[in-house]
């Protein structure tokens, strides 16, 4: 049987999947949780205690960098973004704040 932990990680790969295939209600989603999402698995995979289900965690993040790179995230993630926003705007808006300011 599998562990909670793994049930919720495949539940939630399977939700941004799924809401990838409703783009107004994926832009929605995106600005309002996608970067919660981003927090809460790098808490996660940099804690030195954690060891578990590694691997989905990559797979998550994996999949949300695609989107992002792809320009499928078209709202601004970042609350102070410059206008005119561009989707690629989303990528450089994510790597500075993981790599500089570690959640």
């Amino acid at each position: 049987m599998r562990n909670v932990a793994e049930t919720g990680l495949s539940i939630l790969y399977s939700l941004l999947q799924n809401i990838a295939q409703h783009d107004i209600h994926a832009q929605r989603f995106y600005q309002t949780y996608l970067t919660d999402i981003l927090q809460h698995i790098f808490s996660v995979v940099t804690d030195t205690s954690h060891t578990a289900n590694l691997g989905m965690h990559a797979m998550i993040l994996a999949y949300i960098f695609t989107i992002l790179e792809m320009g499928k995230v078209t709202v601004p993630l970042n609350p102070n973004a410059p206008m005119p926003f561009l989707p690629l705007h989303n990528v450089g808006y994510v790597q500075v704040r993981y790599s500089r300011n570690p959640p």
